[in-house]
């Protein structure tokens, strides 16, 4: 049952999002927005594959030395600490991220339709940054939110938002939420204002010159004077 209900909350976002984003095109905003997510899930799962398979090829390299020489990994020097894997985590993933472009490049030319609209990689980047950005802070906020409903408990009326949603301690939980509503709101606006205006869908087209068939007599077309 709870499938169903998050299956019928997501429908409703994007149909509700695609409506405002393109008002003007009938259902063009919510397939919009489904191929968006196609496309992620599509490079998400080439993200993954690769980074599997760099993962795993790291450490069979690291094996392969260990074997071959195990002094230094035996050594009070070679003891990794959390910090210091940072680097080399992100170096991983840097990897990842720049071999899956080069790979999705060269797929966008054997399956043409694979390839974004310069409005659908704007999206993508807002869907992007949203999840980013909500899986952050999720536990920041549900861990809150578990402290504040006992709160909520021993207070009643005005004194809910003095004593609860005021406090320093729960400020995360108050406002992160609304920004998060906020920039979703100016997102949609942004791309309406840029794509979803009639007359502005296709500004991102490349404007393609179209023969005439004016004759040697049309405006412009003639002999200059005094020529």
């Amino acid at each position: 049952m709870a499938f169903w209900i998050n299956l019928a909350a997501i429908l409703i976002v994007v149909i509700c999002a695609g409506l405002l984003m393109r008002p003007h095109q009938g259902f063009a905003g919510p397939k919009l927005i489904l191929r968006v997510l196609g496309g992620l899930v599509i490079t998400a799962l080439e993200s993954a594959l690769l980074l599997g398979f760099i993962t795993v090829a790291v450490l069979i390299v690291a094996s392969v030395v260990a074997y071959i020489r195990p002094e230094p990994f035996e050594s009070e020097l070679f003891r990794f600490s959390p910090a210091e894997l940072m680097v080399p985590a992100l170096a991983v993933l840097g990897l990842t991220g720049t071999t899956t472009a080069w790979i999705h490049r060269h797929l966008v030319t054997r399956f043409p339709r694979l390839l974004l609209t310069p409005e659908e990689t704007d999206f993508a980047e807002y869907i992007i940054q949203w999840t980013t950005i909500y899986l952050t802070v999720y536990q920041l906020i549900f861990q809150t939110l578990s402290d504040a409903a006992n709160d909520v408990k021993n207070a009643t009326g005005v004194q809910v938002i003095v004593d609860v949603a005021l406090q320093p301690d729960n400020l995360n939980l108050t406002i992160l939420p609304l920004l998060f509503c906020i920039w979703v709101a100016i997102a949609i606006e942004k791309l309406y204002q840029t794509y979803g205006l009639p007359g502005e869908q296709d500004a991102w087209a490349i404007p393609h010159a179209e023969p005439t068939d004016d004759g040697p007599d049309a405006p412009g077309t003639g002999p200059t004077p005094g020529a």
